[in-house]
């Protein structure tokens, strides 16, 4: 008798460490896609830091790492105060994103990349996305990818959005009738694709050339001579590396 409740206490001991398994890789995947460049971009929460965050005690799920303070997170990695600022002003930094990118990081299952972009052209701003899943998501139902089984994962995780929204502020997509036009040319701090990328994130039309109605080109070091020529002649204004940043701050706050 004491031997079988030895082998029954021992088999609920596994089937709970198995459990326990399952809900950390659950939550490990869940705090990846948050930090993913599609989702949040934290390019500071790398996957060794995310296990170091879930393994304290201080950490119950990812949204705790909007709270944390820079002595908490010092604490938490042992990487030296420096690495802390920097991760902090990366998660602090991601509180601001494109609607695409907040859709994908509240991680709603069957919600992939494709998707989340599809929903945030559609709506261009998240309270028309919540004012139609409140009211039979008509528009919703209508959009490219959106099946049933997807538009019932998204009632079905609403809580994932609103817990999400409690700490990130997603800003609104610029209506594809109405994009800035950019062309970026020359050298600069970082590869030209993170300013590529900067400027899609925008909701800005990227350009490969100098187009009648481009409305920036952006000039970095060793710039193309026939670009720079032929925005000169076209009056399409030449700004810095630093004028983009100012300009897409600017228009975003219009939203």
């Amino acid at each position: 008798m004491e031997k079988q409740e030895k082998v029954i206490k021992e088999e609920l001991s596994n089937e709970k460490s198995l459990k326990e398994i399952k809900r950390y890789e659950k939550v490990k995947s869940f705090f990846a896609q948050i930090a993913d460049k599609d989702g949040l971009h934290i390019e500071e929460l790398t996957e060794d830091r995310i296990e170091k965050f879930l393994k304290s005690h201080i950490i119950k799920n990812p949204y705790k790492i909007f709270e944390l303070e820079k002595e908490e997170i010092n604490e938490i990695l042992k990487e030296g105060y420096k690495e802390a600022e920097k991760a902090y002003d990366s998660i602090q930094n991601s509180r601001r994103c494109p609607l695409h990118r907040f859709i994908y990081a509240a991680s709603i299952p069957k919600i992939d990349k494709s998707i989340s972009h599809n929903i945030a052209y559609t709506f261009f701003n998240f309270a028309d996305f919540v004012v139609d899943l409140n009211n039979g998501a008509s528009r919703l139902k209508n959009i490219d990818g959106v099946n049933n089984e997807v538009v019932d994962s998204i009632y079905n995780n609403k809580k994932l959005l609103g817990n999400l929204f409690m700490y990130v502020s997603p800003l609104k997509i610029r209506n594809p009738d109405e994009k800035i036009k950019v062309a970026i040319t020359g050298f600069f701090y970082k590869p030209n694709s993170y300013y590529e990328e900067l400027v899609e994130d925008a909701g800005f039309q990227l350009c490969n050339d100098v187009e009648d109605d481009l409305d920036y080109l952006v000039a970095g070091d060793l710039s193309n001579a026939n670009m720079m020529s032929l925005a000169h002649k076209k009056r399409v204004k030449i700004i810095s590396e630093e004028q983009l940043r100012e300009i897409i701050e600017q228009d975003q706050l219009l939203y």
